[in-house]
């Protein structure tokens, strides 16, 4: 009988050469560990779970990695990494317990990753772009902030009956530190950013229009709304694909079978 001790020791084994099996595929911790050092990835079984189930899911559509594509994207990370030269790479590899087999599948998961990517089309694009439009609203804002409510009313009076100078206003009276020595200038702010009650005001609001006075933990402001516009699509194409690609991600590691090495 092998004693509890040998037990152990070659579970440990097992446990540290495979660091994780994903739909029936094990992934050796080495190769984990390799991915990781060219890839990056701070937690190493989930950065495991992503590679893996990113590439199975590339590899059901069909997709391979041919080996000239594994070549081209070597070179590429090559000298995105400045491991142009032979020794540097090398040195590289040692520092780094890379074996050339695990360089290789790191560069071919890459591959396929883009491969997949790239199924984002530009139609499926500009139909999320169409279906969260909201969503690229922005709005240039300037902001007076004082701690009493008639003062900030009186304020308002002046830009809107006087023709005072809104920013004039801004550096005289508003108790804004950040702010208040550019003229109350808080710069192009997107939905989300700011609290329910004003983002609704200042969204539903036209360019020229001064919001408030409103309440906000003790103090009161008020805005000025300077310009109003949506990203156009083509501002944020590369944003959008990115994001619809990280739900992909998401989606291919939650439907993947996990199981412990």
């Amino acid at each position: 009988m092998r004693s509890s001790t040998r037990c152990d020791a070659e579970a440990g084994a097992r446990l540290i050469d495979t660091l994780i099996v994903i739909n029936g595929e094990p992934v050796p911790t080495a190769d984990a560990l390799g991915w990781a050092a060219l890839l990056g990835g701070p937690d190493l079984r989930d950065f495991a779970l992503r590679q893996v189930a990113v590439a199975q899911a590339a590899r059901a559509r069909g997709f391979e990695a041919a080996p000239e594509e594994i070549r081209e994207l070597f070179v590429e990370m090559r000298y995105m990494m400045r491991l142009e030269s032979g020794e540097a790479l090398k040195a590289w590899m040692a520092d780094n317990a890379v074996t050339p087999e695990v360089l290789s599948e790191a560069c071919a998961q890459l591959v396929l990753r883009r491969k997949l990517r790239e199924t984002i089309t530009p139609d499926l694009i500009e139909r999320n772009y169409v279906e969260n439009r909201p969503s690229y609203d922005r709005v240039t804002l300037y902001r007076i902030r004082v701690g009493d409510a008639d003062v900030a009313q009186e304020l308002r009076a002046l830009v809107l009956n006087e023709d005072e100078s809104f920013c004039l206003l801004a550096m005289e009276h508003s108790t804004d530190a950040e702010t208040a020595h550019m003229g109350g200038y808080l710069g192009e702010v997107a939905r989300g950013e700011l609290a329910g009650d004003i983002e609704a005001m200042v969204f539903g609001a036209e360019a020229g229009d001064v919001v408030g006075p409103v309440k906000v933990e003790g103090v009161w402001e008020v805005f000025l709304v300077h310009a109003v516009r949506t990203q156009p699509l083509e501002e944020v194409a590369e944003d959008i694909r990115e994001a619809m690609f990280q739900d992909m991600i998401e989606g291919a590691a939650g439907r993947a079978r996990v199981e412990p090495g």
